[in-house]
């Protein structure tokens, strides 16, 4: 009975998946795997999916806790994906990311956006039976980046400083005279994962999957600005807002991500559980804890560093016909996107790392 019904969630084209409370979540396919593992499928399968996020979610006022000037405005993620069966234990998949965002500051500057692009390509490879266990391992490599974006002027411990009317100091092309930007700045991330699954039917309603993960990755932000180039005596020791400007710099500097590349090394285990209520309908409950190590960043003296979190995921799924699941997920972190994405920590973001994380996903799996 348990298997007949997840053979209908798993069958697996996922179209959509929205209704996000914070402003980062999907269904991408390491997610998919921890909560079915063994997808039904004859040749391979398709998998999409959406998320989206604006003020109006924010049911759990996450951005009041913040403490920042930042707030989260808008964000769109989209995720497609392709799996290939190209043996009879083998399986290939390959993933494509979109994310677009917006924040929004009470100062300058008032408005920022960004867009993210991803790629990924995994192998799965089913062992088999061992110890009462059906065994499977992915290898999967993650190309990421943020493409660049300018930030035009930007307020700083009370000094305005770049290409905006109020600026004490702005700067210009040589050649051209063309205003430039205060800072420009772009970011990547390669990462490479092994993941060891290893699923048991403990009754006949009743499964569960556990999952150890291990990542490594290589992160690089580059922030270009003309005020890091400043190098005339005078201006470095003139007065701006009280303070010396060459003070401001080192102190704005700290404030922003580093310019040496990094490394964040993360181990993560966790336990899906999935429970057959009737014929239709499937319960999915998930535990994950988490532990980060990084090595070449730079620890802002007095900034928060964390390194553990825990993640709790729960969904409802509904097959009324074969080949069709409707599902319903919320989900839980203690630290927000610790470890989950890479990218999102730096010396700029640490200090949101004390707030949890939270999301609500709704979404339909179509099967062929």
């Amino acid at each position: 009975m348990f298997k007949e019904a997840v053979k209908r969630l798993n069958r697996a084209l996922l179209l959509l998946s929205a209704l996000l409370l914070v402003e980062k979540g999907s269904a991408d396919v390491p997610g998919f795997y921890q909560t079915y593992y063994s997808p039904d499928m004859e040749q391979g399968f398709l998998l999409a999916d959406y998320s989206y996020f604006d003020e109006s979610l924010d049911v759990l006022d996450y951005a009041s806790k913040l403490n920042s000037t930042f707030r989260p405005s808008h964000a769109t993620t989209t995720n497609f994906a392709l799996g290939y069966r190209f043996l009879k234990q083998g399986l290939i998949s390959y993933q494509r990311e979109r994310s677009t965002g917006e924040i929004t500051r009470d100062r300058e500057p008032y408005q920022l956006d960004s867009d993210l692009d991803g790629d990924r390509i995994g192998v799965r490879w089913q062992i088999g039976q061992q110890m009462g266990l059906d065994w499977s391992l992915e290898l999967a490599f993650n190309q990421r980046e943020q493409g660049e974006f300018s930030v035009e002027c930007y307020e700083y411990q009370g000094v305005v400083i770049g290409n905006c009317p109020t600026s004490a100091l702005s700067f210009s092309d040589p050649d051209t005279l063309e205003p430039l930007p205060l800072l420009t700045t772009s970011a990547n991330q390669d990462t490479w994962s092994i993941t060891v699954l290893a699923n048991h039917l403990v009754f006949d309603r009743f499964n569960l999957t556990h999952h150890v993960t291990l990542k490594r990755s290589d992160l690089e932000v580059t922030t270009q600005s003309p005020l890091f180039e400043i190098q005339s005596s005078f201006l470095l020791n003139s007065s701006f807002g009280g303070r010396k400007l060459s003070d401001l710099i080192t102190s704005f500097k700290q404030d922003i991500p580093q310019e040496t590349p990094w490394r964040e090394t993360s181990i993560r285990y966790g336990a899906s559980s999935a429970f057959l209520l009737a014929d239709q309908w499937i319960a999915n409950l998930q535990f994950s804890l988490l532990k980060t190590n990084r090595s070449g960043y730079v620890r802002v003296s007095g900034q928060p560093d964390y390194s553990t979190n825990m993640v709790l995921a729960s969904s409802l799924w509904y097959s009324p016909i074969d080949n069709v699941s409707f599902f319903l997920e919320g989900m839980v972190t203690r630290h927000y996107l610790l470890g989950l994405d890479e990218l999102t920590y730096n010396q700029r973001s640490a200090k949101f790392f004390e707030h949890p994380f939270a999301q609500l996903k709704a979404g339909i799996v179509l099967g062929f």
